[in-house]
């Protein structure tokens, strides 16, 4: 073996290592140049889903050419729905670890940490070192949240707000009976929907909310020129 063989780039994630973790997770969505979680994708832990978007990052320039494939921390929560107080602290750790890179304030996973990576989605990743415990409080002393075990909370992958992923389909499925896709609309038009009604959601997890309903035969798809560039647009099924 050469020393050259030892060299690892970003030339060196390959397009079928790439598939092998992100396959069950995510589908690219070309049209609108996203990233999209399947089922399984959107019910991984916070700390595995931010890695799985990384790596999915990384198989653009086999798909589309132009697409970064490193993202700020405020892309990566806009994405994947989270806050970044969430994010920003397992990206902080993931790159300690060595699984990803930060560069100007932009990330992207490690060519030389793929298996590592790998091996941290399937729950074989290195132990952390504890931490020293604190020392006993005074009896009677009145207890506080602690900020830092509030992150460490959400970066092992928090507490899911019960019901999110269902009232965001009730309230989706509830425009449709209304006649909110009485005219064509674009996954933009449906995203600028869901913030006029105070609900953020991820631009990622709208594109399975509409074929859903396109498969369920409320709606309908076809291609259109919108702003100079072919998009999906969806109306309803009549």
């Amino acid at each position: 073996m050469a020393l050259k063989d030892l060299v690892a780039s970003k030339a060196s994630l390959k397009e079928a290592d790439i598939e092998a973790i992100v396959s069950d997770y995510v589908r690219y969505d070309e049209d609108e140049k996203e990233i999209a979680f399947t089922p399984s994708g959107t019910a991984l832990a916070a700390r595995k889903k931010v890695l799985v978007y990384l790596v999915a990052l990384q198989g653009w320039p086999f798909i589309s050419a132009g697409v970064p494939t490193d993202a700020t921390p405020t892309q990566i929560a806009d994405h994947l729905g989270m806050p970044g107080g969430t994010v920003r602290p397992i990206l902080i750790d993931l790159r300690e670890r060595n699984l990803i890179a930060g560069k100007d304030g932009r990330y992207s996973v490690r060519a030389a940490s793929l298996h590592a990576v790998k091996a941290e989605l399937n729950g074989e990743g290195v132990a952390r070192a504890p931490r020293a415990r604190r020392a006993a409080k005074p009896a009677g002393a009145e207890p506080k949240s602690s900020r830092v075990d509030q992150r460490r909370r959400r970066a092992n992958g928090g507490t899911k707000a019960s019901g999110k992923s269902g009232s965001q389909q009730a309230r989706f499925d509830g425009w449709i009976e209304a006649g909110f896709f009485a005219e064509p609309r674009t996954l933009g038009d449906v995203q600028k929907k869901f913030r006029q009604s105070g609900v953020i959601i991820a631009r990622t997890s709208i594109p399975q909310l509409l074929l859903k309903a396109v498969r369920g035969d409320r709606l309908t798809r076809s291609e259109a020129e919108v702003d100079g560039k072919s998009v999906w647009v969806y109306t309803q099924a009549k």
